[in-house]
């Protein structure tokens, strides 16, 4: 999910650079791949922080870990729900069959 997002990142600056040229179709389609960018980017930063959380256990005092078990327990189904919501989003536009078209357009 993280490579797509850099993908969908590099397609939705390069429609942004040629939008003046493009169709009125191509402001919904950035759209779309802004709100996807931002899912991607949740779920990549749920990601890191659940890493972190889990670096961060034996440093902690004795005490203090069972808090951290649970924050870590939180933030793993957090992460749950965001890589569900931006695998569909994902998996939709894979089915579109636009997103091959664009790609090889755009990224390549």
């Amino acid at each position: 999910l993280h490579r797509r997002r850099i993908q969908v990142r590099k397609l939705r600056y390069r429609l942004e650079l040629f939008s003046p040229v493009l169709g009125p179709g191509q402001e919904a389609v950035t759209r779309e791949l802004r709100q996807l960018q931002s899912q991607l980017g949740q779920f990549h930063d749920l990601q890191v922080l659940l890493e972190w959380l889990q670096g961060m256990a034996s440093e902690l005092p004795h005490e203090l870990r069972p808090a951290l078990r649970r924050l870590s327990v939180r933030v793993e189904l957090e992460l749950q729900a965001a890589e569900e919501a931006a695998s569909a989003q994902v998996e939709a536009l894979d089915k579109s069959g636009w997103w091959e078209s664009a790609r090889a357009g755009c990224l390549d």
